[in-house]
């Protein structure tokens, strides 16, 4: 992935005023504070360049406060543009991981896309150069102590490529079969998917290591929610590889201490409520 020094812009549209969500931003008391902190969101995601999912590590994700910190703003303030925010789909928060869902709108993604195709191409090329360099420093030494030594080396050098074919082939022969049932069961999703972002998801599994049964995950936990895109599956999968999962009970575990999580900050809620009735004598 592009690190953060190498992302230095963002798209603004000169007709941004001109939209209806933020032509009703602009007529409320607090328009000001909410623009300002909208320009410092997007601002922060170019930063990050996470596709638009506000994450710092793996481990770590944008918390109300840290964004309050960060933009030097009281957190009041910041929660209450998050709302108005959330409120008109300019942000979605997803398993307690604040997003951007239509974030190709302020990056040009097919150009970020194209780089990291190219560095990818530009490690294997020196990999393999690496590798054809070391064969022959190998084979070299070989012949100067003896000719049979050398045989016996090429028909190791000879078995090595051939397990790397085998290995090439099992690859393929899974990612072909990962592409078929992955269609299937996006098939009645209400997920739209073109030929590079259906590529886009294999990777998570050829690429990140991620399991098929995540990929499953994603796509059901997307088909549930209340606007399911193509952008809110890729945020899950960002959110899940940012915190390393590569298997579904790694998954589990996240989603029941999330759970756990929100259960007693529910509870915790509902005991200062009753703290304050009998304070007051509610």
């Amino acid at each position: 992935m592009l690190g953060m020094s190498e992302i230095k812009w963002i798209k603004i549209k000169t007709d941004i005023f001109d939209d209806e969500k933020m032509c009703l931003i602009d007529a409320s008391p607090d328009r000001d504070a909410i623009i300002v902190i909208w320009i410092k969101l997007i601002t922060l995601a170019g930063k990050l360049n996470t596709k638009g999912v506000l994450t710092i590590s793996k481990n770590i994700v944008y918390t109300d406060e840290m964004l309050a910190q960060t933009f030097h703003r009281p957190l009041n303030t910041v929660r209450m543009a998050l709302e108005v925010f959330e409120k008109f789909g300019m942000v979605e928060k997803i398993d307690g991981v604040i997003m951007l869902p239509n974030w190709e709108k302020h990056q040009n993604i097919d150009g970020m896309e194209k780089i990291k195709e190219q560095n990818r191409n530009r490690a294997a090329r020196h990999r393999q150069k690496q590798k054809l360099l070391a064969q022959n420093n190998e084979s070299n030494v070989t012949d100067n102590v003896m000719d049979n030594v050398t045989v016996t080396h090429g028909n190791a050098l000879d078995k090595e490529l051939d397990k790397e074919l085998d290995k090439d082939i099992e690859i393929n022969n899974n990612k072909v079969m990962i592409s078929s049932s992955l269609s299937e069961n996006l098939k009645n999703s209400g997920i739209h998917l073109t030929d590079k972002s259906h590529q886009q998801l294999l990777d998570y599994v050829g690429l990140d290591g991620m399991s098929f049964d995540m990929l499953n995950r994603a796509v059901e936990k997307t088909s549930g929610s209340h606007k399911p895109s193509f952008n809110y599956l890729i945020a899950i999968l960002e959110s899940w590889k940012k915190k390393g999962f590569t298997s579904i009970e790694q998954v589990d575990e996240d989603d029941r201490k999330y759970k756990e999580g929100k259960k007693s900050r529910q509870q915790n809620d509902k005991t200062s409520e009753q703290e304050v009735r009998d304070e007051w004598g509610f």
